[in-house]
């Protein structure tokens, strides 16, 4: 019989840019993290965790988890159909894409924490599940991505998202943003002769036959 044996060079593993470079508090503290921590609670009801706290039974019951976000490649749903769950299949790579799934998982967290407790894991809680808490935040309370990446990592120093996710989110609400400031507006003149120019340099505002009209803004 022979035996062939392979030598796996760390660079053949993908590596994934992220918003900073892991420390070895880092490492200690994703360890720690997995083993013995408790999912934080970034808004009320609202809660991130790792793969672990997904299959507690016992975490669930004493978080009052009704509702699970799972943001895995294949992690499976333990407690179905007990528990409602909204599925993010995707690797934690630079490759991947995570914004077109973070509206439905928006509204999906929102309709459940009328039922209870909504717990958002991927494995080790520092990338993709924070990528969906981030979303969550910033679409909640209109708070700018770097306010809502600092109030989790107040309360969990170990994230590290993924660029690729972080960009994905800040292009979203940078759009969206441009859209809702980029109104039309017509202003609608009287129906006799007025031109603009029989006002001079008075303030067409105290004008009040003239009325601007918004028009709906470009998609």
């Amino acid at each position: 019989m022979i035996i062939t044996t392979k030598k796996v060079s760390m660079s053949d593993k993908p590596r994934v840019k992220r918003l900073r470079t892991d420390t070895f508090y880092d490492m200690f503290g994703v360890a720690k993290s997995f083993l013995w921590d408790n999912p934080v609670e970034i808004d009320h009801g609202c809660f991130l965790g790792n793969i672990c706290h997904s299959f507690f039974n016992s975490t669930l019951d004493n978080f009052n988890i009704k509702a699970i976000v799972n943001v895995t490649g294949d992690a499976p749903n333990y407690y179905d159909p007990e528990i409602t769950y909204f599925n993010i299949r995707i690797p934690d790579l630079n490759e991947a894409t995570i914004i077109n799934k973070l509206e439905d998982c928006y509204q999906f967290i929102s309709n459940n924490l009328e039922n209870g407790s909504v717990l958002i894991h991927c494995v080790f809680g520092r990338s993709r599940s924070v990528a969906v808490c981030v979303f969550y935040l910033m679409k909640k309370y209109g708070l700018s991505f770097e306010e809502a990446y600092a109030k989790i990592e107040g309360q969990k120093a170990i994230i590290n998202l993924n660029t690729t996710f972080a960009n994905e989110i800040k292009a979203y609400f940078n759009q969206t943003e441009n859209r809702d400031e980029s109104l039309e507006v017509e202003l609608i003149l009287p129906e006799d002769d007025v031109s603009l120019s029989h006002f001079g340099n008075h303030d067409l505002e105290s004008k009040t036959n003239i009325k601007p009209r918004f028009m709906t803004p470009p998609v």
